[in-house]
């Protein structure tokens, strides 16, 4: 009976698979970095649409104005966007408010430091867009509120427009 040999593996090969697994990290951190960040300001798109659409709708079905205000506390307006927002009704009540994370950069370019969504479901003074930029990319994401107060999106930006200089 012949006896199998063990055999481990040899000092050249585990210093070939070492420079392979590194030579991967090297190219797959990056994209990984970017898809994370891609994500995220995705993510907050998505919060700050379902707001604005739950924003409006409680105005039509309440028959009263609702405003949607930036708040660095969460408590009050005071037209600071990059920190949160807060949903008020006619009364001054909050109905929502969220606070944004430090890595999160949004910013609103409007006539107005609010939004005012009307009875109706209009925001007169509410056109604008909000702008969430991205680190590595600048604009990552749109949301366009026009004045019958409809929302659009756009992942960067749109042909024809210059970056806004709210993104480094």
């Amino acid at each position: 009976m012949k006896r199998e040999l063990l055999r481990g593996m040899m000092l050249p090969e585990l210093l070939v698979i070492v420079v392979l697994v590194g030579m991967l990290a090297v190219f797959a951190v990056p994209s990984l970095t970017q898809l994370v960040e891609s994500n995220r300001s995705r993510a907050l798109t998505e919060l700050l649409r379902a707001t604005l659409i739950q924003a409006r709708t409680h105005s039509i079905l309440s028959n009263r104005d609702v405003r949607v205000c930036g708040s660095s506390d969460g408590l009050q307006c005071d037209g600071d966007w990059q920190r949160g927002w807060l949903v008020l009704d006619s009364s001054d009540a909050p109905l929502s408010s969220h606070q944004l994370a430090t890595y999160d950069q949004l910013h609103w370019l409007g006539f107005a430091n609010e939004i005012r969504f009307r009875r109706n479901g209009t925001a007169p003074l509410g056109n604008g867009r909000f702008v969430i930029c991205q680190r590595s990319r600048g604009v990552g994401w749109q949301l366009i509120l026009n004045r019958q107060g409809r929302i659009r999106g756009v992942a960067g930006l749109e042909s024809g427009q210059t970056p806004p200089a709210v993104c480094p």
